[in-house]
């Protein structure tokens, strides 16, 4: 996994509260067509239960505080019970994103997230080590309702108006699937409650990287005087400078501009002034802060007025300070 660009941690934890709001909402969804009783017969159509069948199952409904089901829904008809699991499953998968986001963060050469310490965790053979293991319950969860969910889909196609193992392959897979969910979201719930955010080590991360971070930022400001095809060959061979032989991006882009003097000088901005602005992680913390306050204004359902927005929907600045808790980036898999 590679460093890619400087966001907030707010950035993430909103984005991580809002796939977990629209889980809920679909769930809610979900339920409230799933959750319905079947007292239809043999075949569905109510000839066992006479004139007042309708009667009847409204009457039972009520009794077990379920609804009827819908016009037109039969037991051989599978999609609302599955539907409802499945949406399970999608929570789950959703919380075991997170919980693999807070483990990367984790690691020892990372270190910016920490379990709730009275969790436990120590490692049996090696004393330095506190093990995620709330991360470990939601990833094992999910890897196993991942597969559940899968087998469930297969459950529907059901035979006519009776089902030929199909109802029962149902019936065996449910329990399963339910109880490795909630095990799932549980052990979120107990994770995100006592989560932990070093935000000196974040910011220490961030300087580690000796300027690299900000690499696309550097590009965009050269592309202002000079193309951006050139700006980005003057970076990338910066940025392979800094790998192999240390120091800071900024000093490498400098020695690498060296040809283009000529175009930098006729410009009305310095290089010194454009690298300025480049490494500046103000503009990013505040994107990110932008972002993260319309996040949670959708998740809140405030008005767009209220949220700070333009009409198309673009986050003005609302003049208040941007956050300056810092941390790497979600991380890019190696190519």
């Amino acid at each position: 996994m590679q460093a890619a660009g400087i966001i907030t941690f707010g950035f993430k934890a909103a984005h991580w509260g809002a796939a977990l709001a629209r889980c809920e909402r679909r769930l809610r969804d979900a339920a409230d067509e799933g959750l319905c009783i079947q007292l239809a017969g043999p075949v569905g159509s109510g000839l066992a239960f006479g004139a007042r069948w309708l009667e009847l199952q409204s009457a039972l409904a009520r009794e077990l505080d379920l609804r009827p089901p819908a016009v037109g829904t039969s037991h051989a008809a599978r999609d609302g019970s599955v539907n409802l699991l499945v949406q399970l499953g999608l929570a789950t998968g959703s919380a075991t994103k997170i919980a693999g986001d807070i483990a990367l963060m984790s690691q020892s050469e990372v270190g910016e997230a920490h379990e709730p310490s009275a969790e436990g965790g120590l490692s049996s053979a090696m004393p330095h080590k506190q093990n995620p293991v709330f991360c470990m319950r939601i990833r094992g969860c999910g890897h196993v309702v991942q597969g559940l969910t899968a087998s469930l889909l297969s459950t529907m196609a059901v035979e006519h108006e009776r089902g030929l193992g199909t109802w029962q392959a149902e019936l065996a897979l449910a329990p399963s699937l339910v109880t490795y969910a909630v095990g799932a979201l549980e052990s979120l719930a107990s994770l995100l409650q006592g989560l932990r955010f070093d935000a000196n080590r974040a910011q220490q991360n961030i300087e580690a990287l000796h300027g690299l971070v900000f690499a696309d930022q550097v590009v965009s400001e050269l592309a202002t005087v000079i193309p951006k095809t050139v700006a980005w060959k003057v970076v990338e061979d910066a940025c392979r400078q800094v790998r192999e032989s240390g120091g800071h991006l900024r000093e490498a882009v400098e020695h690498a501009s060296a040809p283009h003097q000529a175009q930098l000088r006729s410009a009305q901005r310095s290089l010194e002034t454009i690298l300025d602005a480049a490494f500046d992680p103000q503009e990013a913390i505040e994107a990110a802060a932008h972002e993260t306050r319309h996040v949670l204004d959708e998740m809140s359902g405030a008005p767009a007025a209220a949220r700070g927005t333009s009409e198309r929907g673009v986050p003005r600045s609302s003049g208040a300070g941007a956050p300056r808790v810092l941390r790497k980036a979600g991380r890019r898999r190696p190519t």
